[in-house]
């Protein structure tokens, strides 16, 4: 019943009202890639994106930056800095700064198109079931010719 102090809306009765939650945040990642959709790096120019939970994790979540792409041609021709990004539960949303350098090796490789897979680290069981990726673009800036 109702409790209020005007009379025709005191001690109303009201009937049950069955009332369903849903949890609408998934776990994920956000990431903003600095050249559209795909991270365009040469031997001579770093390129940048931003990685940011999607929704707020129950325990510290660590992204883990490694060198393990898809493409065994492009292995080694990249670094991640930092190797390692960090997110506490209260900061799960603030976007963090990764730098990707390409090492510049003197060879022609050619271009190579990649799709780098991270890994995480967590007790939070929904993101630690996650295997994020990120396509990736290297362009080599060596070319054949005589010098």
């Amino acid at each position: 019943s109702t409790h209020s102090t005007l009379p025709p809306y005191n001690e109303l009765q009201v009937d049950p009202v069955a009332v369903t939650v849903a949890d609408v945040d998934v776990a994920g990642l956000i990431v903003k890639l600095s050249h559209g959709d795909r991270i365009v790096v040469n031997g001579t120019e770093d390129a940048y994106f931003t990685v940011a939970l999607s929704s707020k994790p129950s325990d510290v979540v660590i992204l883990r930056l490694s060198k393990r792409d898809r493409d065994a041609s492009a292995h080694g021709q990249v670094v991640f800095l930092p190797a390692r990004l960090v997110f506490q539960p209260g900061s799960w949303d603030v976007p963090q700064l990764v730098q990707v350098k390409a090492n510049e090796d003197g060879v022609v490789t050619g271009d190579a198109n990649t799709i780098w897979d991270f890994a995480i680290v967590t007790n939070s069981a929904p993101y630690a079931a996650l295997m994020p990726q990120v396509p990736m673009q290297i362009v080599d800036n060596d070319n054949f010719g005589v010098a």
